[in-house]
């Protein structure tokens, strides 16, 4: 068969599912989830830097519509919940699905705002799932590997924008474009906690190492990202806690020392009317103001005040899941979202989450990065202590998820791939364990 869909190929007396077959290209789900990955982290610089389509987004849409595909006919994913222990995860998640179609009912929500709010967030569901039972270990290694090397394009490219474009702050994105730095933190996380990890459980050289630690670091501090520095803080004490290294746990503690007393000096120089200082840290993220017109801290009540009224029905589950969707596409954009997209609430997870779901939405949504954190560090406890990093990347990133639900979009944004990349790293981990342990 020359051209096909959901054919089954084996190979390595396996069979392994090959969504398209065109002549002699063929293209498994795995091959989709590196599609996705990397198209993820450079569409930014593809459409302000070289003047793409933003349209080739959706490409991620159709790559993740075939994973779904082949998650529904492939019987491992029913095999590998009760397997690897993944069952509260699926509650969980089966739980939100289940305060979403309330909430939906309840505000006789439109179709084609349920299906777009279902676009936005099941996306990232399904990729989860389809990293756990499509990737290896040796795909993790190799996806940071490709990370890493994208790193040297980013700081090229984050200098490009900062000396020659004059962009600064929020329009600092480098690979991500001129902004994006909800997708540029979390990529900067991500890689500094692999890069962190690996060189303490010495498998990671000091030029690595430093490269990511300087890099990530100038760049936060030229993009603006406070937040950069409370999750490396993060990573450095998940690692002082639980790796086992004390000379390079110790040398990594000084190092960061020293980059944090660099970057408040940058800091100082580069944005004199900023305060770095815990009071300032608390006021702005208490204030309104500059497109945040709805607080960090204060926005679920804001929200009651200004949107639920105190409404005990409203306050549970909110507007309505899709109801306060936005979209280009007139179809897809809701009223409430034309009357009220000025409070700017789609650039916080938390904030969108609890207008459209609640209370019930909020808990449940936050649930499902709790029960991942748990699964993480349940496992760690278990077998292999050469499996160690990958657990830790993912006890790490699943406390950076869970404070990003607050502080940023990037749940609900398209870099959302990136995020629940990282959260599936201890399943890929566990299914591996368990596979070598029955041979």
């Amino acid at each position: 068969m020359d051209n096909a869909i959901g054919v089954y190929d084996k190979t390595k007396n396996e069979d392994k599912i090959v969504l398209i077959t065109y002549g002699k290209i063929r293209i498994r789900p795995k091959n989709l989830i590196y599609i996705v990955l990397i198209l993820t982290l450079l569409m930014g610089t593809l459409n302000d830097d070289f003047g793409v389509t933003t349209n080739i987004r959706y490409l991620n849409d159709v790559a993740t519509l075939l994973l779904m595909f082949s998650l529904f006919f492939d019987k491992k994913i029913q095999k590998y919940i009760p397997y690897l222990g993944l069952n509260k995860i699926i509650i969980a998640m089966l739980v939100y699905t289940l305060v979403n179609i309330i909430s939906i009912i309840i505000n006789m929500v439109s179709v084609s705002l349920v299906v777009w709010a279902v676009r936005n967030t099941y996306r990232f569901f399904v990729f989860f799932w389809a990293c756990i039972v499509y990737l290896e270990k040796e795909d993790l290694d190799r996806i940071f590997e490709i990370m890493y090397k994208i790193q040297w394009a980013n700081v090229v490219l984050i200098f490009y924008q900062f000396t020659v474009l004059n962009l600064k702050q929020d329009d600092l994105g480098g690979i991500f474009g001129h902004g994006g730095n909800a997708g540029l933190l979390i990529y900067s996380v991500l890689l500094l906690a692999y890069a962190v990890s690996k060189y303490v459980s010495k498998e990671y050289s000091m030029f690595k190492v430093l490269f990511v630690l300087i890099s990530t670091c100038v760049i936060s501090v030229l993009a603006e990202i406070r937040a950069f520095f409370v999750f490396a803080l993060i990573i450095v004490i998940v690692n002082a806690i639980l790796n086992k290294s004390i000379i390079r746990k110790t040398g990594v503690i000084l190092v960061s020392i020293i980059l944090f007393f660099v970057a408040v000096d940058l800091y100082s120089k580069l944005f004199p009317y900023v305060s770095l200082t815990l009071d300032a840290f608390i006021k702005e993220g208490s204030s309104t103001g500059g497109g945040y017109n709805i607080s960090r801290f204060n926005a679920l009540s804001e929200i009651n005040r200004l949107f639920f009224k105190n409404d005990n029905l409203r306050e549970l589950f909110g507007f309505g899941f899709g109801n306060c969707e936005y979209s280009n596409i007139p179809l897809f954009r809701s009223k409430f979202y034309d009357l009220n997209g000025s409070y700017n609430y789609r650039w916080f997870t938390s904030q969108w989450v609890f207008l459209e779901t609640g209370y019930a939405g909020v808990v449940s949504y936050i649930g499902i990065v709790l029960f991942n954190l748990s699964y993480s560090i349940k496992i760690l406890k278990l077998k292999k202590d050469d499996d160690k990093v990958f657990k830790l990347i993912c006890i790490i990133l699943s406390i950076v998820c869970i404070i990003s639900f607050f502080y940023n979009s990037l749940l609900k944004a398209d870099f959302g791939y990136i995020a629940f990349f990282s959260l599936a790293i201890s399943g890929i981990v566990y299914k591996e364990e368990k596979l070598e342990s029955e041979k």
